[in-house]
Protein backbone atom coordinates (compact mmCIF):
# COMPACT_ATOMS: atom_id res chain seq x y z
CA UNK A 1 0.00 0.00 0.00
CA UNK A 2 0.86 3.65 -0.67
CA UNK A 3 0.93 5.93 2.22
CA UNK A 4 -0.98 8.65 2.90
CA UNK A 5 1.51 10.94 4.53
CA UNK A 6 0.24 12.69 8.27
CA UNK A 7 2.17 15.69 9.08
CA UNK A 8 3.44 15.27 12.54
CA UNK A 9 5.34 17.34 14.61
CA UNK A 10 8.76 17.86 13.69
CA UNK A 11 11.08 16.30 17.00
CA UNK A 12 13.40 18.89 16.25
CA UNK A 13 12.23 22.21 14.62
CA UNK A 14 14.48 24.39 13.33
CA UNK A 15 15.23 26.98 14.85
CA UNK A 16 12.88 29.66 13.38
CA UNK A 17 14.74 33.16 13.14
CA UNK A 18 10.73 34.95 13.08
CA UNK A 19 9.25 35.55 16.31
CA UNK A 20 5.45 34.54 16.67
CA UNK A 21 3.38 38.22 17.78
CA UNK A 22 0.51 37.56 19.74
CA UNK A 23 -1.98 38.23 16.69
CA UNK A 24 -2.03 36.22 13.11
CA UNK A 25 -0.41 39.32 10.50
CA UNK A 26 -2.59 39.40 7.35
CA UNK A 27 -0.99 36.70 4.22
CA UNK A 28 1.29 38.03 1.94
CA UNK A 29 0.59 39.97 -0.79
CA UNK A 30 0.41 37.91 -4.19
CA UNK A 31 3.60 38.54 -6.94
CA UNK A 32 1.84 37.40 -9.55
CA UNK A 33 -1.14 38.50 -11.46
CA UNK A 34 -3.40 35.59 -12.07
CA UNK A 35 -3.64 34.27 -15.57
CA UNK A 36 -7.34 34.75 -16.88
CA UNK A 37 -8.09 33.55 -20.75
CA UNK A 38 -8.98 36.03 -23.48
CA UNK A 39 -11.84 37.47 -24.33
CA UNK A 40 -14.24 35.51 -26.18
CA UNK A 41 -12.24 31.84 -26.48
CA UNK A 42 -13.16 29.18 -24.87
CA UNK A 43 -11.40 28.22 -21.94
CA UNK A 44 -10.98 24.63 -23.24
CA UNK A 45 -9.57 25.26 -25.80
CA UNK A 46 -6.57 27.29 -24.39
CA UNK A 47 -3.45 25.82 -24.03
CA UNK A 48 0.46 27.17 -24.90
CA UNK A 49 2.90 25.40 -27.21
CA UNK A 50 6.90 25.50 -26.98
CA UNK A 51 8.55 23.69 -29.78
CA UNK A 52 5.18 22.73 -31.41
CA UNK A 53 4.98 20.74 -27.86
CA UNK A 54 2.15 21.51 -25.36
CA UNK A 55 3.22 23.08 -22.34
CA UNK A 56 3.38 21.44 -18.78
CA UNK A 57 2.76 24.31 -16.13
CA UNK A 58 4.47 22.42 -12.77
CA UNK A 59 2.53 23.32 -9.66
CA UNK A 60 5.52 22.77 -6.59
CA UNK A 61 4.34 24.27 -2.81
CA UNK A 62 7.61 23.63 -1.00
CA UNK A 63 7.81 24.56 3.02
CA UNK A 64 11.47 24.08 4.56
CA UNK A 65 12.38 20.93 2.17
CA UNK A 66 15.96 20.76 1.31
CA UNK A 67 14.60 18.49 -1.98
CA UNK A 68 12.75 20.84 -3.83
CA UNK A 69 15.73 22.28 -6.35
CA UNK A 70 16.42 18.30 -6.52
CA UNK A 71 13.08 17.62 -7.45
CA UNK A 72 13.01 20.40 -10.39
CA UNK A 73 15.95 19.30 -11.33
CA UNK A 74 14.80 15.62 -11.89
CA UNK A 75 11.88 16.84 -13.71
CA UNK A 76 13.72 18.82 -16.04
CA UNK A 77 16.59 15.57 -16.57
CA UNK A 78 13.90 12.87 -16.88
CA UNK A 79 11.26 14.84 -19.14
CA UNK A 80 11.43 14.23 -23.17
CA UNK A 81 10.93 18.10 -23.66
CA UNK A 82 12.02 20.09 -20.90
CA UNK A 83 11.58 23.27 -22.63
CA UNK A 84 7.82 22.87 -22.56
CA UNK A 85 8.03 22.79 -18.74
CA UNK A 86 6.67 25.66 -16.52
CA UNK A 87 7.44 26.13 -12.75
CA UNK A 88 5.20 28.11 -10.11
CA UNK A 89 7.40 27.61 -7.09
CA UNK A 90 6.32 29.20 -4.29
CA UNK A 91 9.43 28.41 -1.79
CA UNK A 92 8.73 28.77 2.14
CA UNK A 93 11.87 29.01 3.53
CA UNK A 94 13.40 29.99 6.53
CA UNK A 95 17.12 31.87 6.23
CA UNK A 96 19.37 29.21 6.55
CA UNK A 97 17.36 26.68 4.51
CA UNK A 98 18.42 25.25 1.05
CA UNK A 99 16.71 27.27 -1.78
CA UNK A 100 14.72 25.89 -4.65
CA UNK A 101 17.31 27.41 -7.12
CA UNK A 102 20.65 25.76 -5.79
CA UNK A 103 23.16 24.70 -8.01
CA UNK A 104 26.45 22.74 -7.32
CA UNK A 105 28.05 25.85 -9.03
CA UNK A 106 27.11 29.16 -9.76
CA UNK A 107 25.59 29.68 -12.77
CA UNK A 108 27.68 31.79 -13.83
CA UNK A 109 30.23 29.63 -14.00
CA UNK A 110 28.42 26.36 -15.15
CA UNK A 111 25.65 27.65 -17.09
CA UNK A 112 24.39 23.88 -18.63
CA UNK A 113 22.97 23.10 -14.74
CA UNK A 114 19.54 22.29 -15.68
CA UNK A 115 18.41 25.05 -13.20
CA UNK A 116 20.24 27.51 -14.77
CA UNK A 117 19.44 26.80 -18.11
CA UNK A 118 16.31 26.76 -17.70
CA UNK A 119 16.17 29.36 -14.80
CA UNK A 120 13.73 30.99 -17.13
CA UNK A 121 11.52 28.69 -17.24
CA UNK A 122 10.76 28.58 -13.15
CA UNK A 123 8.52 30.93 -11.38
CA UNK A 124 9.16 31.39 -7.56
CA UNK A 125 7.09 33.17 -4.91
CA UNK A 126 9.36 33.55 -2.16
CA UNK A 127 7.35 33.58 1.16
CA UNK A 128 9.55 33.30 4.47
CA UNK A 129 8.84 30.17 6.73
CA UNK A 130 7.03 31.72 9.26
CA UNK A 131 4.60 33.15 7.30
CA UNK A 132 3.89 30.04 5.84
CA UNK A 133 0.07 28.93 6.48
CA UNK A 134 -0.22 25.06 5.53
CA UNK A 135 -0.54 23.37 2.26
CA UNK A 136 -3.88 25.41 0.61
CA UNK A 137 -2.15 28.50 1.34
CA UNK A 138 0.85 27.54 -0.59
CA UNK A 139 -0.75 25.63 -3.41
CA UNK A 140 -3.44 28.70 -3.79
CA UNK A 141 -0.01 30.75 -3.94
CA UNK A 142 1.08 28.50 -6.76
CA UNK A 143 -2.19 28.61 -8.69
CA UNK A 144 -1.79 32.06 -9.16
CA UNK A 145 1.21 31.56 -11.28
CA UNK A 146 -0.38 29.58 -14.09
CA UNK A 147 -0.28 31.89 -17.60
CA UNK A 148 -2.47 29.89 -20.29
CA UNK A 149 -0.40 26.40 -20.01
CA UNK A 150 -1.77 23.18 -21.63
CA UNK A 151 -1.48 20.77 -18.87
CA UNK A 152 -1.24 21.13 -14.97
CA UNK A 153 0.67 18.96 -13.48
CA UNK A 154 0.74 19.37 -8.90
CA UNK A 155 3.25 17.68 -7.16
CA UNK A 156 5.40 17.54 -3.96
CA UNK A 157 8.75 19.31 -2.98
CA UNK A 158 10.22 15.78 -2.88
CA UNK A 159 9.90 13.76 -6.18
CA UNK A 160 11.52 11.33 -8.84
CA UNK A 161 10.43 11.16 -12.30
CA UNK A 162 10.83 8.25 -14.65
CA UNK A 163 12.56 8.50 -17.73
CA UNK A 164 9.81 10.44 -20.57
CA UNK A 165 7.41 11.19 -17.72
CA UNK A 166 6.16 14.25 -19.60
CA UNK A 167 5.02 12.18 -22.67
CA UNK A 168 3.68 9.30 -19.99
CA UNK A 169 1.50 11.65 -18.66
CA UNK A 170 0.14 13.16 -22.17
CA UNK A 171 0.20 9.52 -23.59
CA UNK A 172 -2.21 8.33 -20.43
CA UNK A 173 -4.27 11.72 -20.77
CA UNK A 174 -5.25 11.24 -23.98
CA UNK A 175 -6.28 7.47 -23.83
CA UNK A 176 -8.50 8.50 -21.35
CA UNK A 177 -10.22 9.99 -23.92
CA UNK A 178 -11.93 12.56 -21.41
CA UNK A 179 -10.40 15.82 -21.40
CA UNK A 180 -11.79 17.01 -18.54
CA UNK A 181 -9.87 13.53 -16.51
CA UNK A 182 -7.77 14.01 -13.75
CA UNK A 183 -5.00 11.57 -13.53
CA UNK A 184 -4.21 10.99 -9.98
CA UNK A 185 -2.13 8.95 -6.76
CA UNK A 186 -0.39 8.53 -4.06
CA UNK A 187 2.65 7.56 -5.55
CA UNK A 188 4.69 4.97 -4.57
CA UNK A 189 7.64 4.93 -2.06
CA UNK A 190 11.05 5.94 -4.75
CA UNK A 191 13.75 4.53 -2.66
CA UNK A 192 12.66 1.39 -0.63
CA UNK A 193 13.65 -1.20 -3.03
CA UNK A 194 14.35 0.94 -4.87
CA UNK A 195 11.65 1.27 -7.09
CA UNK A 196 13.15 4.06 -9.47
CA UNK A 197 16.99 4.32 -10.68
CA UNK A 198 18.58 6.55 -13.38
CA UNK A 199 14.92 7.30 -14.67
CA UNK A 200 13.92 3.61 -14.39
CA UNK A 201 11.10 2.25 -12.79
CA UNK A 202 10.74 -2.05 -11.84
CA UNK A 203 7.07 -1.42 -10.85
CA UNK A 204 4.27 -2.89 -12.40
CA UNK A 205 1.39 -1.68 -10.31
CA UNK A 206 -0.17 1.29 -9.95
CA UNK A 207 -1.87 3.41 -6.85
CA UNK A 208 -5.25 3.78 -6.67
CA UNK A 209 -7.56 5.50 -4.09
CA UNK A 210 -10.52 3.82 -2.99
CA UNK A 211 -11.23 4.64 0.49
CA UNK A 212 -11.91 7.54 3.30
CA UNK A 213 -12.38 7.93 6.81
CA UNK A 214 -13.55 11.26 8.62
CA UNK A 215 -11.40 12.26 11.24
CA UNK A 216 -12.32 13.55 14.97
CA UNK A 217 -12.42 17.01 13.23
CA UNK A 218 -14.39 16.08 11.53
CA UNK A 219 -12.71 16.49 7.98
CA UNK A 220 -12.87 13.35 5.00
CA UNK A 221 -9.19 12.08 5.09
CA UNK A 222 -8.76 9.81 1.98
CA UNK A 223 -7.23 6.16 2.79
CA UNK A 224 -3.30 4.86 1.90
CA UNK A 225 -3.84 4.19 -2.13
CA UNK A 226 -3.87 0.42 -3.29
CA UNK A 227 -1.72 -0.74 -5.54
CA UNK A 228 -3.66 -2.42 -8.59
CA UNK A 229 -3.21 -4.18 -12.16
CA UNK A 230 -5.94 -2.69 -14.06
CA UNK A 231 -7.71 -5.25 -15.74
CA UNK A 232 -7.12 -4.90 -19.66
CA UNK A 233 -10.30 -6.76 -20.63
CA UNK A 234 -12.03 -3.99 -18.75
CA UNK A 235 -10.12 -0.94 -18.67
CA UNK A 236 -8.36 -1.62 -22.06
CA UNK A 237 -4.84 -3.06 -23.70
CA UNK A 238 -3.48 0.00 -23.96
CA UNK A 239 -2.88 3.45 -22.41
CA UNK A 240 -6.22 3.84 -20.28
CA UNK A 241 -5.94 5.50 -17.18
CA UNK A 242 -8.60 3.67 -14.51
CA UNK A 243 -11.05 5.37 -12.87
CA UNK A 244 -11.14 5.88 -9.08
CA UNK A 245 -13.36 8.35 -6.69
CA UNK A 246 -11.19 9.97 -5.00
CA UNK A 247 -8.16 12.73 -5.38
CA UNK A 248 -4.30 13.24 -3.88
CA UNK A 249 -2.95 16.34 -4.33
CA UNK A 250 1.24 15.13 -4.19
CA UNK A 251 0.63 14.36 -7.57
CA UNK A 252 -2.32 15.66 -10.22
CA UNK A 253 -2.01 15.47 -13.67
CA UNK A 254 -5.05 17.56 -16.18
CA UNK A 255 -5.84 20.10 -18.66
CA UNK A 256 -4.66 23.31 -17.36
CA UNK A 257 -8.51 25.06 -17.91
CA UNK A 258 -8.84 22.86 -14.41
CA UNK A 259 -6.37 25.55 -12.24
CA UNK A 260 -8.95 27.78 -13.73
CA UNK A 261 -12.13 26.31 -13.10
CA UNK A 262 -11.11 24.95 -9.49
CA UNK A 263 -8.24 27.18 -8.12
CA UNK A 264 -7.23 26.23 -4.46
CA UNK A 265 -9.17 27.81 -2.42
CA UNK A 266 -8.02 31.36 -1.03
CA UNK A 267 -8.85 31.35 2.51
CA UNK A 268 -8.39 28.08 4.52
CA UNK A 269 -5.24 28.15 6.01
CA UNK A 270 -3.15 25.42 8.61
CA UNK A 271 -5.84 22.89 6.72
CA UNK A 272 -4.62 19.66 6.15
CA UNK A 273 -7.09 17.18 6.05
CA UNK A 274 -9.49 19.03 4.38
CA UNK A 275 -7.20 19.77 1.69
CA UNK A 276 -7.82 16.49 -0.27
CA UNK A 277 -11.71 16.25 0.12
CA UNK A 278 -12.63 19.47 -0.83
CA UNK A 279 -10.79 19.85 -4.24
CA UNK A 280 -12.28 16.44 -4.98
CA UNK A 281 -15.66 17.84 -4.24
CA UNK A 282 -14.73 20.73 -5.88
CA UNK A 283 -13.26 18.84 -9.10
CA UNK A 284 -16.23 16.96 -9.05
CA UNK A 285 -19.28 19.33 -9.30
CA UNK A 286 -17.24 21.17 -11.88
CA UNK A 287 -17.48 18.10 -13.79
CA UNK A 288 -14.35 16.52 -13.77
CA UNK A 289 -13.05 13.03 -13.12
CA UNK A 290 -10.31 11.16 -11.34
CA UNK A 291 -8.11 8.98 -12.53
CA UNK A 292 -5.37 6.53 -11.06
CA UNK A 293 -2.25 5.93 -13.77
CA UNK A 294 -1.98 3.45 -15.75
CA UNK A 295 1.63 3.35 -15.85
CA UNK A 296 4.07 5.05 -13.25
CA UNK A 297 5.53 8.34 -14.15
CA UNK A 298 7.01 9.40 -10.92
CA UNK A 299 7.91 8.36 -7.00
CA UNK A 300 7.53 9.86 -3.71
CA UNK A 301 10.18 10.27 -1.25
CA UNK A 302 8.14 9.51 2.19
CA UNK A 303 10.43 8.07 4.68
CA UNK A 304 13.95 10.30 4.90
CA UNK A 305 16.91 9.55 7.81
CA UNK A 306 16.24 13.29 8.69
CA UNK A 307 12.70 14.81 7.55
CA UNK A 308 12.53 18.38 7.15
CA UNK A 309 10.00 20.23 9.63
CA UNK A 310 6.57 20.72 8.61
CA UNK A 311 4.09 23.61 8.33
CA UNK A 312 3.12 22.84 11.83
CA UNK A 313 5.83 24.58 13.66
CA UNK A 314 3.52 27.48 12.85
CA UNK A 315 0.13 26.67 15.06
CA UNK A 316 1.25 29.11 17.79
CA UNK A 317 1.96 31.79 15.19
CA UNK A 318 -1.65 31.41 14.09
CA UNK A 319 -3.56 30.21 16.76
CA UNK A 320 -7.44 29.36 15.79
CA UNK A 321 -6.94 29.24 11.85
CA UNK A 322 -7.43 25.50 11.65
CA UNK A 323 -11.19 24.98 13.33
CA UNK A 324 -12.05 28.49 11.10
CA UNK A 325 -11.23 26.60 8.32
CA UNK A 326 -12.39 23.67 8.78
CA UNK A 327 -15.45 25.52 9.46
CA UNK A 328 -15.46 27.38 6.12
CA UNK A 329 -15.58 23.98 4.36
CA UNK A 330 -18.39 22.60 6.80
CA UNK A 331 -20.14 26.09 5.44
CA UNK A 332 -19.52 25.30 1.91
CA UNK A 333 -20.34 21.80 1.39
CA UNK A 334 -23.55 21.75 3.61
CA UNK A 335 -21.52 19.72 6.53
CA UNK A 336 -23.55 19.66 9.99
CA UNK A 337 -20.89 21.96 11.68
CA UNK A 338 -18.72 20.64 14.24
CA UNK A 339 -17.34 24.28 14.32
CA UNK A 340 -20.62 25.77 14.87
CA UNK A 341 -19.49 28.36 17.33
CA UNK A 342 -16.65 29.73 15.32
CA UNK A 343 -16.61 32.80 12.95
CA UNK A 344 -15.15 32.07 9.36
CA UNK A 345 -13.29 33.75 6.21
CA UNK A 346 -16.19 34.21 3.81
CA UNK A 347 -14.30 35.75 0.94
CA UNK A 348 -14.84 34.63 -2.38
CA UNK A 349 -16.89 31.92 -0.75
CA UNK A 350 -18.94 31.13 -4.46
CA UNK A 351 -15.69 31.33 -6.76
CA UNK A 352 -14.07 28.99 -4.30
CA UNK A 353 -17.24 26.64 -3.58
CA UNK A 354 -19.18 23.82 -5.48
CA UNK A 355 -19.77 23.79 -8.91
CA UNK A 356 -22.91 23.93 -11.14
CA UNK A 357 -21.88 21.50 -13.58
CA UNK A 358 -22.84 18.36 -11.73
CA UNK A 359 -24.95 18.75 -8.21
CA UNK A 360 -22.96 17.82 -5.22
CA UNK A 361 -25.95 15.51 -4.03
CA UNK A 362 -25.24 13.30 -6.74
CA UNK A 363 -22.01 12.54 -5.04
CA UNK A 364 -22.75 12.09 -2.25
CA UNK A 365 -25.76 9.77 -3.09
CA UNK A 366 -23.15 7.71 -6.28
CA UNK A 367 -19.96 7.18 -3.89
CA UNK A 368 -21.74 6.38 -0.88
CA UNK A 369 -21.07 9.84 1.32
CA UNK A 370 -23.29 10.53 4.43
CA UNK A 371 -22.65 14.63 5.67
CA UNK A 372 -24.80 14.38 8.52
CA UNK A 373 -22.96 10.62 9.98
CA UNK A 374 -19.70 11.53 8.53
CA UNK A 375 -19.45 7.95 6.96
CA UNK A 376 -18.04 7.35 3.44
CA UNK A 377 -18.53 3.57 1.50
CA UNK A 378 -15.40 1.89 0.86
CA UNK A 379 -15.03 1.55 -3.03
CA UNK A 380 -11.46 -0.35 -2.98
CA UNK A 381 -13.39 -4.17 -4.01
CA UNK A 382 -14.48 -1.81 -7.41
CA UNK A 383 -11.90 -0.34 -8.07
CA UNK A 384 -9.38 -3.68 -7.68
CA UNK A 385 -11.59 -5.02 -9.57
CA UNK A 386 -11.75 -2.64 -12.53
CA UNK A 387 -15.80 -2.63 -11.90
CA UNK A 388 -16.28 1.10 -11.08
CA UNK A 389 -14.30 1.88 -14.24
CA UNK A 390 -16.65 -0.33 -16.11
CA UNK A 391 -19.45 1.01 -14.29
CA UNK A 392 -19.10 4.63 -14.78
CA UNK A 393 -16.64 5.10 -17.76
CA UNK A 394 -19.89 4.31 -20.55
CA UNK A 395 -21.37 6.99 -19.98
CA UNK A 396 -18.48 9.59 -20.49
CA UNK A 397 -19.80 12.25 -22.65
CA UNK A 398 -19.40 11.97 -26.56
CA UNK A 399 -17.89 15.90 -26.51
CA UNK A 400 -15.58 13.97 -24.44
CA UNK A 401 -16.08 16.46 -21.42
CA UNK A 402 -16.57 14.41 -18.76
CA UNK A 403 -19.01 11.55 -17.30
CA UNK A 404 -22.93 12.69 -17.75
CA UNK A 405 -23.93 11.97 -14.45
CA UNK A 406 -27.45 13.06 -15.42
CA UNK A 407 -27.49 9.21 -16.76
CA UNK A 408 -26.28 7.16 -13.72
CA UNK A 409 -28.41 5.40 -11.62
CA UNK A 410 -28.07 6.69 -8.00
CA UNK A 411 -27.48 3.00 -7.06
CA UNK A 412 -24.56 2.20 -9.53
CA UNK A 413 -22.09 1.36 -6.66
CA UNK A 414 -24.15 -2.18 -6.39
CA UNK A 415 -22.36 -2.82 -9.68
CA UNK A 416 -19.37 -2.59 -7.78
Amino acid sequence: PTPNPQPQPHPNPHPNPHPHPATSPPSPPLPFRRWTPPLGVDLDSVGSYVDHHPTIFVSIAAYRDPMCHATIRNALEWSSHPSRLVFGVVQQNAEQDLGCLHTEKPCEKDPEQLLCKYRGNIRVDVVPAAEARGPTFGRHRADSMYNGEFYALQIDAHMYFVDGWDEECIKQFKAARNDYAILTTYPNEAKRTPNVKHGVTNLTTTPAICNGKFLDDGMLRFQRAVDVKPDPGIVGTGDQPMLQPWWAAGLSFSRGHKLVRVPYDCCTPMTFNGEEFSMAFRHWTHGYDHYTFRRTVALHLYFRPKPPPLFLENAARFPGLRGKSARRLEHIFGMAPLHKALEFDKTDLHKYGVGSRRPLSKLLRVFGVDLEKRTVRNHCRGVLNARFHKALSKYLRLDQKGIDYTKVPDNIGTEW
